[in-house]
């Protein structure tokens, strides 16, 4: 639970640090699939660790 806040933080901070890696110019297309690719992470992320949170209570 002390991990959540500083986990927000290194997201909010790395989030344009990488999209801003992925821009050429004036070529800025591949950021929205970025972000999109990080949404998608973070919903599986999440889901993954529900589980994981599940099967412990159910064996403990």
């Amino acid at each position: 639970m002390l991990l959540v806040p500083a986990a927000q933080l290194f997201g909010l901070a790395i989030g344009p640090v990488a999209a801003s890696l992925l821009i050429d110019g004036k070529d800025f297309r591949p950021v929205p699939e970025f972000a999109a690719a990080s949404a998608a992470a973070s919903v599986v992320l999440l889901g993954l660790f529900v589980l994981i949170a599940r099967r412990r209570r159910a064996i403990a």
